[in-house]
């Protein structure tokens, strides 16, 4: 991912949320250089119920992360300042926790998004698939690390360092308790992205065939390194915007 200067897909998006399934189509660019990350992310959202209808739109400028949301008609923004984020992590020499079910790819873009699976979860050994017909892939299938597992459920300390995990019922509701990868063979970028959130326990739970996602991202029509419009990084809001880097810092752990 960090070899490459810009990268451009359309998304295809599926989450299960409290018994409603929704269906997100949109667009993905990001562009990195020296100055750092921008990115937008755009999509709209058509749930089973057509009254349900919504959208989402994230633009990272590289200093501030913009954040709207349409839901049945009512609009909301929000706003992150990069720089406060940055400056806490590298106070506490630590990394957040993963919030995977929040809109992705976060703060830092799709490198970011996978660096943090790489620092939140233990992969099995790559397995050789096809992805698609004559489209080859690496299979990779997560489970938490302890360290970052404790941190989500600190209650349930002592059972997570003696190896026993925790069940599904005591796992915060918008965390998975596995996760699989499916990254190109040549180029290693995530094609496909599935959360699963399955009966059993973090520690010996795996995902089949049959079993229904979470969340499953799909990344399509992939270009790399070709020229993009700068301009869709740039947002100027008509909306008033709530600053909400704090919050952002309390939910990741590092606000004190």
């Amino acid at each position: 991912m960090l070899r490459h200067y810009t990268v451009s897909a359309q998304v295809f998006q599926k989450a299960h949320f409290l018994g409603v399934d929704v269906i997100g189509l949109g667009q993905y660019a990001e562009q990195r250089s020296n100055q750092g990350v921008r990115f937008r992310l755009e999509i709209n959202l058509q749930p089973e119920d057509d009254k349900l209808a919504s959208g989402l739109l994230q633009v990272c400028d590289g200093d501030l992360l913009w954040n709207y949301r349409k839901l049945r008609g009512q609009e909301s923004l929000s706003c992150v300042d990069l720089a406060v984020v940055q400056q806490r992590l590298e106070e506490k020499g630590t990394h957040a926790l993963l919030r995977p079910l929040d809109a992705w790819p976060g703060v830092g873009g799709l490198s970011e998004l996978l660096a943090s699976f790489d620092r939140a979860f233990l992969f099995d050994t790559p397995e050789g698939v096809e992805l698609q017909a004559r489209f080859p892939a690496w299979k990779i299938e997560g489970r938490w690390r302890p360290e970052m597992l404790t941190r989500a459920v600190p209650e349930r300390k002592e059972e997570i360092e003696q190896g026993r995990g925790v069940a599904l019922e005591d796992l915060p509701k918008h965390l998975p308790n596995r996760i699989i990868l499916f990254l190109g063979k040549d180029d290693l970028f995530p094609y496909l992205i599935v959360y699963y959130r399955l009966d059993g326990n973090t520690a010996t739970v795996k995902a089949g065939p049959n079993d229904p996602p979470m969340v499953r991202i799909n990344l399509t029509n992939v270009r790399f390194n070709q020229q993009v419009n700068a301009a869709q990084f740039v947002y100027k809001p008509n909306l008033p915007c709530a600053d909400q880097t704090e919050q952002l810092l309390q939910r990741l752990g590092l606000n004190n």
